[in-house]
């Protein structure tokens, strides 16, 4: 297929030869049997596949390993004298090969690259893409060429055969005809040749020099179309130009009210330009574009760009199973039939609400962030715990919405993923087949929660919920559960005296917190993450600890730190002591004592600074060797 395209043109006058330039500026093409044929008005140019197994319609051009562009002039070229091609690639580290030779692409990230050893008289150039690392990545920008013209002394109409391409059937496409009169006395009259179907009205004037026609083609039924404009200068000179699209029956006509859908713009393979309206249902949202297909579920058909902090998506909330309509460029984008630089896309079909049978429900609440999560659940064998995780006895499921709160003896209100005060990159939808090794977990992707009284004795709340997976499933219905009751305190049933002798301490201050850890000698794993703080030393209780990563270990067990009081020492040596009671979930009362080595003396760090120096363990210590000598982690020489 041809399609025509403006140039930039610029004319010299050197004797009786001509010399000129033309650009051809890399634009998206129609891919037919592998290739892309544009033309200017002195040349013909054609990317194709070659032997890359890559090719794509992009502007500008993606080119590949192995891919050709063939440059042929028409009958006023005498010859070529130079190409230059321009680029840009995150690469650059292949060839080209020409009639001309082989010629190595700067490596810059942009740039432009010379051909200009030519013979006299060269009409025609092939250029082969050679091997070397790609991404997809490399681009041709231009192509400018620079030629010498043949001279014309007999009267002469120039113009270039047009193929429109693709045209829906039932809508038109508008052209302009460059024309070009040379040693004419009279002016010339366009005309279609007598006999055709009227596919193609031409209008516009032309003089002795030429001008400018406007060609509109409307496509009636399906199929090729093919008729002559004739071109006359009286009995001077005629030109008979060919005029030719290829009429496609498509389900929409690209309206708002009646868009194209994902099966038409496979039809259309990216020959029907300009802004239009599109529908198809999401199939895939990654961060820079949505996939959409005519069906749910299918293989994507046509990449839509959506960038991931666009107002756009912002609006639309992008999920997989949307309904979607957009109004954008048609073009190629990640290889597909695209929808690029939207002015707009909206929701058009929301997904089949999935109502929840709900018997059990549960609240976590996190007082350092001011969030709850309230666990609904399919069957009461279900819970969560935070520091021992999922009970799970049966096949079901849990919602689990993540909340705002302020006080949680009332937390009626509405909450929505719009304003953040619910949050759904927190909520999940949480599955469990009965058979699996492994819970499904969807992450919720948007959607509203409303909770109010069910009576005036507040005896129960009702939940109403209005949720969207990532998946596009939607979540909507309504669940009755207790109002939150705190939580029973521990009990210091049981007193444990004991030490950790080797404790870790791992400090965070440029991140406003520190952790201490360790096990004595029963195997209880003590954990205390302090945050936030400024310093190691001083006093501390239980509001210094984040309580999501400050437990008791006991076995398999996790238990929660309820209260603490806790003395941190720095000692002269470098070592900490620390000393508290923690009163724990397990109702017993921990009076311990950590000790924190010493960090190794600066003595080895030096040992290790001055080079030649070699780490080892042996018998479970690493020792640094140095020479003849052995030196211990602390510095001191060990034999």
């Amino acid at each position: 297929m041809r399609k025509i395209f403006s140039l930039i043109a610029a004319v010299l006058f050197a004797g009786s030869m001509m010399a000129a330039t033309e650009t051809l500026n890399c634009p998206v093409g129609t891919v037919s049997e592998d290739a892309m044929t544009f033309q200017t008005d002195n040349f013909t140019f054609v990317h194709a596949k070659g032997t890359s197994s890559n090719f794509a319609a992009y502007h500008p051009w993606r080119v590949y390993s192995g891919n050709t562009i063939t440059i042929t002039g028409g009958q006023f070229v005498a010859g070529i004298t130079k190409v230059e091609l321009a680029h840009s690639s995150s690469y650059w580290s292949k060839e080209v090969t020409s009639d001309q030779g082989t010629v190595t692409m700067c490596t810059e990230n942009s740039g432009t690259t010379v051909i200009d050893e030519f013979a006299s008289g060269v009409k025609e150039l092939t250029i082969t893409v050679g091997a070397g690392e790609t991404s997809g990545q490399d681009r041709f920008l231009s192509i400018t060429i620079t030629f010498d013209k043949a001279e014309v002394t007999t009267p002469i109409i120039v113009a270039n055969d047009q193929n429109l391409g693709v045209i829906p059937v039932g809508l038109s496409k508008e052209i302009k005809l460059n024309v070009t009169g040379l040693n004419l006395t009279q002016a010339i009259v366009a005309s279609m040749e007598e006999g055709s179907a009227s596919r193609f009205e031409v209008s516009g004037d032309l003089t002795a020099e030429g001008g400018e026609l406007t060609i509109v083609a409307t496509a009636a039924a399906a199929g090729a179309v093919a008729e002559n404009l004739i071109l006359k200068a009286g009995e001077e000179a005629t030109l008979t130009v060919a005029l030719s699209f290829n009429a496609i029956a498509t389900l929409g006509d690209g309206s708002e009210e009646n868009p194209f859908t994902c099966a038409d713009l496979t039809t259309l393979a990216n020959g029907w330009g300009g802004k239009h309206w599109v529908t198809g249902i999401i199939v895939e949202n990654n961060d820079a574009n949505i996939a959409l297909a005519s069906t749910a579920g299918a293989d994507k058909e046509v990449s839509v760009q959506l960038g991931a902090t666009s107002s756009l998506r912002e609006a639309l909330n992008p999920v997989v199973g949307m309904s979607v309509k957009a109004l954008g460029s048609l073009e190629s984008y990640n290889s597909l039939p695209g929808v690029k630089n939207l002015d707009t896309i909206y929701s058009v079909t929301p997904p089949t609400p999935v109502e929840l049978d709900i018997v059990a429900s549960q609240y976590l609440v996190y007082d350092a962030d001011g969030y709850f999560d309230l666990f609904l659940f399919s069957s009461d064998t279900w819970s969560f715990d935070y520091n021992n995780g999922w009970t799970v006895g049966e096949a079901g499921y849990a919602l689990i919405l993540d909340m705002v709160y302020t006080d949680m003896t009332d937390v009626t209100g509405t909450y929505s993923s719009a304003d953040g005060s619910l949050d759904a990159s927190y909520s999940s939808f949480v599955s469990w087949d009965g058979a699996s090794e492994n819970l499904t977990v969807a992450k919720l992707a948007s959607g509203t929660v409303t909770i109010a009284w069910k009576d005036e004795s507040h005896s129960a709340y009702v939940v109403t919920y209005d949720v969207i997976d990532v998946n596009g499933v939607n979540y909507k219905g309504t669940a009755e559960v207790d109002p939150y009751e705190e939580e029973e305190p521990p009990t210091a049933d049981t007193e444990v005296t004991t030490s950790v002798a080797d404790a870790t301490l791992e400090d965070y201050l440029s991140d406003e917190y520190f952790v201490v850890s360790g096990t004595d000698a029963d195997g209880v794993y003590f954990q205390m993450l302090f945050y936030p703080a400024t310093a190691i030393e001083g006093s501390f209780t239980e509001e210094d600890l984040y309580a999501s990563s400050s437990a008791v270990v006991v076995g398999e067990d996790v238990y929660a730190i309820y209260s603490a009081t806790i003395t941190i020492v720095a000692n002269a040596d470098g070592s900490y002591t620390i000393t508290g009671d923690l009163l724990c979930y397990n109702n017993t009362l921990y009076h311990l004592t950590m000790t924190v080595p010493a960090s190794p003396a600066e003595g080895i760090e030096e040992i290790l600074a001055a080079g030649k120096a070699v780490k080892v363990v042996l018998n479970g210590q690493v020792i640094v060797l140095k020479g003849d000598k052995a030196f211990n982690m602390n510095g001191q020489i060990v034999k």
